[in-house]
């Protein structure tokens, strides 16, 4: 027996496994069929003495003698369970977060970032089934606001948080003041500052390469022949 399989003990269960199989019985091949889910196992094959048993109008009568044999024996595969549902308590956080992000109003753009699997067609019906209009364009903060903004996504960047639930975190600690069409934008425009500044330090500590000095003195030479030029030209022209 499987370690994952777990044994469901309750007379009340047994009796409901009896009972379809009553139904079971009592329906022809092409019923059974119909009745079966699309994805269910193969059909069992019920015995001749089973069936003739299932089918009589005796049956309820001898369903204790039929669970007192211990007939009837139920298995849970746990870990499948637990499989499914952390899948589908992954697909609600999902949800939850797009059902957020639309209600906050995110723009479009932001939305196919962060949920790649969304198109733009649920989200627009998300927008009408929530009673939400697209956003307009981002809004320009003041420097104070555009400060209080970037603390709080530097806290929130401290922290082991899904991006997506930074933004939610963000949003309220903004007290929905603004969209979060607004909020990121101002927060890859903080982005794209940082990279920059990082960038031209870097560049200031970094030494010249050899091409580099050797462009350098290239340019010298250039303008320092250009000065002589035009003090050339001036010369003669005078």
């Amino acid at each position: 027996m499987s370690t994952n399989l777990s044994s469901l003990i309750g007379v009340g269960l047994q009796r409901a496994v009896l009972h379809e199989l009553m139904e079971s019985a009592r329906d022809k091949p092409a019923e059974q069929t119909a009745r079966r889910p699309a994805a269910s196992a193969p059909l069992l094959e019920i015995p001749d003495a089973v069936r003739d048993v299932l089918t009589d109008a005796r049956a309820e009568t001898v369903i204790p003698r039929l669970l007192a044999v211990n007939a009837v024996r139920l298995q849970l595969d746990i870990n499948s369970l637990a499989q499914a549902c952390a899948g589908i308590k992954r697909q609600w956080w999902e949800d939850s977060l797009l059902n957020y992000f639309v209600c906050a109003r995110a723009s479009s753009a932001m939305v196919q970032i962060y949920f790649r699997h969304v198109s733009r067609t649920r989200v627009e019906r998300l927008r009408r089934e929530l009673g939400v209009t697209p956003p307009a364009k981002p809004s320009a903060l003041g420097n104070s606001e555009l400060a209080r903004v970037f603390d709080i996504w530097s806290d929130l960047s401290r922290r082991s948080l899904d991006e997506r639930e930074r933004y939610v975190q963000l949003h309220r600690g903004c007290e929905g003041r603004h969209t979060l069409a607004t909020l990121f934008a101002a927060i890859r425009i903080g982005d794209e500052r940082m990279s920059e500044r990082a960038t031209g330090q870097f560049a200031r500590a970094m030494p010249p390469t050899r091409e580099q000095s050797a462009e350098s003195r290239s340019a010298d030479c250039f303008a320092a022949n250009a000065n002589q030029w035009r003090f050339a030209d001036a010369t003669q022209s005078t």
